[in-house]
């Protein structure tokens, strides 16, 4: 009960003193800058209405009306109701089923970044957008994929929901924005310890020609205009224990052969 009164203390809106998710000039700023530098990106966003805000705003900031956009077979569904706010036409990819854990558990395996190049010569697409790791494990080659986007100047955005925790130890693969992704989105609740719906969308560096003001109006065109500042808060305090010594990954056995 202490907990539950706890949580309603928490429970304001956008007054004087508390910033406004919206349109961030104080404490969330702040705390939204401290997770830039923790995850190295231009800007990350707090989502407190899920990764697929943050798919949906990506895909919105990026692609145009009658844009021509390449998706990998297994994606989420969200990626399929951007493509409907979006306007654009669709071409799909498949991601690799000849292998032995696919003929074995019937999943799709990683995308091949030499099918990927091939399908980009036959058409101009304004993104690619991929999963990785997928809700089964498999990892990508996000830094051939990247390197290959970019030469053909298409936007990469991955769904890394389930890679929450990518970040924080070198026992994990390197984050998708680490390996060249313009966007990427990560679900807090999913692995990370924060309660559902907390997450995060990462806008990289490297990012071309997007201004970031452009991609917080698309956040705020998908997320309420009454955000949860206890779920704010959490993913606030998630990050910031996820990047503490107070965590350790060292207890962690991975298998010898890792799904990559």
């Amino acid at each position: 009960l202490r907990e539950v009164n706890e949580f309603y203390k928490r429970d304001l809106s956008e007054i004087e003193g508390l910033d406004n998710l919206q349109n961030p000039k104080g404490v969330i700023k702040n705390a939204q800058f401290r997770a830039c530098e923790i995850y190295n990106t231009e800007r990350t966003f707090f989502l407190t209405q899920g990764a697929t805000t943050g798919i949906l705003a990506s895909m919105k900031a990026v692609i145009r009306p009658g844009d021509r956009i390449l998706i990998a077979r297994n994606c989420h569904k969200s990626v399929l109701s951007g493509v409907i706010v979006a306007g654009c036409d669709v071409d799909w990819l498949m991601p690799d089923t000849d292998n032995e854990i696919s003929s074995n558990w019937g999943i799709y395996g990683k995308i091949d970044p030499e099918k990927l190049e091939h399908q980009l010569k036959l058409n101009d697409y304004r993104a690619f957008i991929m999963t990785s790791p997928t809700y089964e494990g498999i990892v990508s080659d996000i830094e051939a994929i990247s390197k290959i986007c970019r030469q053909y100047n298409t936007y990469l955005i991955v769904d890394e929901a389930h890679g929450a925790l990518f970040n924080f130890s070198d026992s994990f693969p390197k984050t998708a924005i680490e390996q060249g992704a313009d966007f990427s989105v990560h679900s807090l609740h999913k692995n990370a310890g924060a309660i559902n719906q907390c997450a995060l969308l990462h806008m990289s560096k490297e990012c071309r020609n997007i201004d970031p003001d452009l991609v917080q109006k698309a956040v705020n065109l998908f997320q309420t205009t009454s955000p949860s500042y206890p779920m704010i808060s959490i993913i606030e305090e998630t990050i910031n224990f996820l990047n503490s010594k107070a965590v350790s990954y060292t207890h962690l056995t991975l298998p010898t052969k890792r799904i990559v």
